[in-house]
């Protein structure tokens, strides 16, 4: 997936976003929820309310934490991947977690790109805003470090160790920033 980001990074994107959207809500299907209530989180963005599809376990599909497809996990890493890259090119990517929160119903991106801006905290200024003081999120984010990731590496190819350990050792994707 990550070339997809590269060479066509808004209609990745998208179609992270639809793919996402589409397993979220098999996802809640699935779940016990015998009051057919909406499973999510609800924000005001725009001036208008918005409700982001999902759990905890969502909010942790970015991080292979649960049982989360590997196709899901492949691409939301890929994302995080791209969005790195132009944070170290020193490129703009404010249009890209734009387009990711607002083209999007499922907690899986919101899990992301709260990771990311730990990272890039600006994105609290304008496009992560609505979600800078949710109880909840902060919550499901600061119990995530306790998980792990990439458990056991036995399914991956031994030349992709050292890249599975460069991306575990990214620190903010598990703990908090202050």
């Amino acid at each position: 997936f990550i070339s997809f980001f590269k060479l066509h990074p808004k209609q990745a994107i998208r179609f992270m976003n639809r793919l996402l959207d589409f397993v979220t809500e098999r996802y809640i299907e699935n779940q016990e929820n015998k009051n057919r209530q909406e499973i999510g989180i609800s924000t005001i963005f725009d001036g208008n309310k918005k409700l982001y599809k999902g759990d905890n376990t969502i909010f942790l599909w970015h991080k292979d934490i649960g049982s989360a497809p590997h196709l899901i996990v492949s691409l939301l890493m890929a994302f995080e991947q791209f969005i790195y890259e132009k944070l170290e090119e020193k490129k703009d990517i404010t249009e890209y977690i734009s387009i990711a929160v607002t083209e999007t119903n499922s907690l899986a991106v919101i899990g992301l790109v709260l990771v990311v801006a730990k990272f890039y905290q600006k994105l609290y200024t304008k496009e992560l805003f609505h979600l800078l003081f949710n109880p909840i999120l902060l919550l499901w984010d600061s119990r995530s470090h306790i998980q792990t990731s990439f458990g056991g590496w036995g399914d991956l190819p031994k030349a992709w160790h050292e890249a599975a350990i460069k991306w575990k050792d990214r620190n903010y994707r598990f703990y908090r920033c202050n």
